[in-house]
């Protein structure tokens, strides 16, 4: 279904609202998050879907037995916006991936609860669907500061913490329409776009069946993401799924031996050799060719690159030191060089072993900032990342340089000669 066919399908079903359109509109807004959010978009196709009439809201999540299962009131549907019906499946399927419905599913001060949640996923939407709270307006009704990016059990805390008459304020928020934006929804709608009074069900219920189910969801949604597609993952949404990296070692020492003693640094004295000005002057030391002996190592600290990588690749370059025999210059890198060079010269120096990038991935800043050093253009380079970046790049001539790859994807530069290698995973 193209954008024009969403288009028409949402004005027919706004005209004459059916089950069978509202499948259709349903199910192109889903193929759509999964082309832009691909963990959002498998936890959706991945939850049974009901349509529903006369509903209290346009969607909601609801305990079908042990079951959790996403309805759409097909009536409302037709009176959204495309971009209205992708903001509040992707806030769904956060709730899901949080596993908000099974967390909360018996716990009191529902209202607050609600808050919470919504509080936590609109964080991670562009535009939250309308008559749910944010952060920012729930700091403005409760003249009180919520740090940012934290879970629903530090949002819920802090609402309980408050006083009686402020929890009571962000209640009437909640129930009054003195919010331009929340008082058109409600006009339009007759009604609210989601609910979670659905997750408290009444009677028996089997908790472990319902905990595996969830897990089921979202465990099989991460499985069918690409190694890239977990990396650029929020920070906060890849350490609650765990660790999706095995532990590496660096076979590759042989390898940075060669690239070390090929680099001629002029003389040095030797006693092994004789003077060659005065030969029979035995006193006199000789000379012989004098190697670099300092290894530059630019890590990349990108999005895309796991915590947990990142502090196991600045245990290898700790290592380092010891193993060859040699002074490493540790660079950390993202789209652009993160703060200043932490020199290491011997096994007694520590890394400070943190991330200090975050963003994109581009190569192109590490060998400006060799030729921004002046330094030899045969220095030793060796570049840990996952091999995602640019295609094209100017090495200003660099050319003794290693690239370690975190990933058995091919290294993404393509316009020069590369030596690349992949670090060896172990479980």
């Amino acid at each position: 279904m193209a954008e024009t066919e969403l288009t028409n399908a949402l004005q027919n079903l706004a005209y004459s609202p059916s089950a069978d359109m509202a499948k259709q509109v349903i199910a192109y807004t889903v193929s759509k998050i999964l082309a832009k959010q691909r963990l959002l978009g498998e936890i959706l196709m991945r939850i049974p879907r009901q349509m529903v009439a006369a509903s209290d809201a346009v969607a909601a999540l609801v305990w079908q037995q042990d079951q959790l299962t996403l309805t759409i009131d097909f009536q409302q549907l037709g009176s959204l916006r495309a971009d209205e019906i992708e903001s509040l499946l992707m806030h769904e399927a956060y709730h899901v991936l949080w596993q908000h419905p099974l967390r909360y599913d018996q716990a009191n001060h529902q209202e607050l609860t609600r808050v919470a949640c919504d509080v936590t996923v609109n964080q991670y939407l562009d535009e939250p669907p309308q008559g749910t709270m944010t952060l920012s307006q729930l700091e403005r009704v409760t003249h009180a500061h919520f740090q940012e990016g934290q879970s629903s059990s530090y949002y819920r805390r802090q609402l309980l913490s408050l006083p009686i008459k402020k929890q009571k304020q962000v209640s009437q928020y909640l129930q009054s329409s003195d919010d331009p934006q929340r008082q058109a929804a409600h006009a339009k709608l007759h009604g609210t776009l989601e609910t979670h009074a659905c997750w408290q069900m009444h009677g028996e219920a089997n908790q472990l069946l319902r905990m595996a189910q969830l897990k089921k969801v979202v465990q099989g949604s991460l499985e069918i993401l690409t190694q890239q597609q977990r990396g650029l993952l929020p920070e906060r949404i890849r350490r609650a799924l765990g660790p999706t990296q095995e532990q590496v070692q660096l076979p590759i020492n042989a390898a940075i031996r060669r690239m070390l003693g090929a680099v001629p640094n002029g003389k040095q004295d030797s006693r092994a050799r004789f003077n060659r000005q005065q030969p029979l002057r035995l006193e006199l030391p000789g000379q012989i060719t004098k190697y670099i002996s300092r290894l530059y190592v630019f890590v990349d600290q990108s999005g895309s690159m796991p915590d947990k990588m990142v502090k196991e690749l600045l245990d290898l370059c700790q290592h380092l030191v010891t193993q060859l025999d040699t002074e490493v210059e540790v660079v950390a890198f993202d789209a652009a060089i993160e703060g200043k060079a932490q020199p290491l010269k011997s096994a007694a120096d520590h890394l400070e072993n943190r991330r200090q990038g975050g963003g994109g991935t581009s190569y192109q800043p590490v060998f400006d900032y060799l030729s921004a050093e002046k330094l030899a253009r045969n220095t030793p380079v060796l570049i840990l990342t996952d091999g995602w970046g640019d295609e094209q790049i100017n090495n200003h001539g660099f050319h003794n340089v290693l690239w370690l790859l975190t990933t058995d994807s091919p290294l993404s530069v393509k316009n020069i000669p590369t030596n690349v290698m992949h670090l060896r995973r172990v479980k």
